[in-house]
């Protein structure tokens, strides 16, 4: 009798727990995100079947390969140079583009643009680079539409402060003391996760790298020989880029996030109770302590555009209707951004006066980034405050 009373005591205890789950996960759309995440992988597969690669991280390249990019004092600011390559699907679609001359996402003429039209230069993350939208959707996309004026991106996914540091060092510094104009724009794009915690190795060498600049006969810019051999070798020795060993590697990086892709076991090891007590025991950033590169990323900035370029920092806020543990960091982060931007005389653009966090329409279905209509109030944004 004991025993019985016992079971069914555990059951009427548990079972509105798993039912809790089953509805959390069932209102967040996770069921219908995981089959989502599958059906992005068969469109990966089918791209690399054709000819397509998937996009190499610089964080991730210079994390494996440090020693190498070390010894020739190159920091990697981009994927491999010249090739069909794919990005991410946020609900639109899984994104493809041919990477240009420095292994970033822009049109490969706006190079040789570069050396005699002003230009306006976005250094940043996933979000400059346009994760996960169509070209002409992205902010530099649309503002070269808007202003018809040279725009080129220097975004890539996971960069940091560090990254945006090695990119105004080995390109953007370079061409601004090489420039006539004294109309170029220089842009630093921040979010709340780059306040990372702080890597004086790749920071030393992100500060010391070698420009991967050079001056094409007078009509454009090229990567160095020395930048592009060291990228190119870099992925070949270290990556497989045959189409089943591509496919191969999608399979087991499935495999690897099964937990996230399967909701039995979400529902079982109780993940969205787990969710929300993290959250309620997150520590906020009340000492508003920062990494070092962010500061030192905006002072460089200053000083290159020093009577050179007009530099700017735009905030690009998150989804905190969708995390709303980041609320009250985020506030601290932005305002610390705006001191630091208004010491050195910095332009300092603030998303949040486009973009309502609470409003679904400003983010992508299927991930954090923006929508296409976010990034087009972003870039009108900059248009108008510029």
């Amino acid at each position: 009798m004991r025993l019985k009373n016992l079971l069914l005591s555990l059951f009427f205890t548990i079972f509105p727990i798993y039912f809790f789950c089953l509805f959390d996960l069932i209102l967040s759309s996770e069921f219908l995100n995981i089959r989502f995440r599958k059906s992005t992988k068969k469109q990966a597969v089918e791209l690399i079947k054709k000819g397509y690669i998937p996009s190499f991280i610089p964080t991730e390249l210079v994390d494996k390969n440090f020693d190498s990019f070390s010894d020739n004092n190159l920091y990697p600011i981009g994927s491999l140079p010249n090739k069909d390559s794919f990005l991410c699907d946020e609900g639109y679609g899984l994104i493809k583009y041919k990477s240009d001359r420095f292994g970033l996402r822009n049109p490969d003429i706006n190079w040789d643009r570069a050396f005699n039209s002003n230009t306006i230069y976005f250094v940043g993350d996933s979000f400059t680079q346009g994760f996960c939208v169509e070209e002409e959707e992205t902010i530099t996309g649309r503002i070269e539409s808007i202003s018809q004026q040279n725009v080129l991106s220097l975004g890539f996914g996971a960069n940091s402060p560090i990254e945006y540091i090695a990119l105004l060092n080995t390109i953007v510094n370079p061409i601004i003391l090489n420039s006539s104009s004294l109309e170029n724009d220089v842009v630093i794009v921040f979010y709340e996760n780059d306040n990372i915690k702080e890597n004086k190795k790749k920071l030393n060498l992100a500060l010391s790298a070698n420009n991967v600049v050079r001056q094409f006969k007078n009509k454009g810019y090229r990567p160095s020989q020395e930048y592009v051999k060291a990228i190119t070798n870099t992925i070949y020795e270290n990556y497989s880029l045959e189409k089943k060993e591509l496919i191969l590697n999608l399979q087991k990086q499935m495999q690897k996030n099964w937990k996230s892709n399967n909701l039995p076991y979400q529902i079982l090891t109780m993940y969205p109770i787990r969710k929300r007590i993290k959250f309620l025991f997150k520590e906020y950033n009340e000492k508003q302590t920062y990494a070092p590169s962010i500061s030192k990323s905006i002072f460089f900035l200053s000083k290159i555009c020093k009577g050179s370029c007009k530099p700017h920092v735009i905030f690009i806020p998150a989804n905190v209707a969708k995390y709303p543990q980041l609320k009250i960091n985020e506030s601290f982060f932005i305002n610390y951004l705006e001191k630091k931007a208004l010491n050195y005389n910095i332009n300092f653009i603030d998303g949040r006066e486009v973009i309502d966090t609470s409003l679904p329409e400003n983010y992508s279905a299927q991930g954090d980034h923006l929508s296409p209509e976010g990034y087009r109030k972003i870039a009108d944004l900059f248009i108008k405050r510029r």
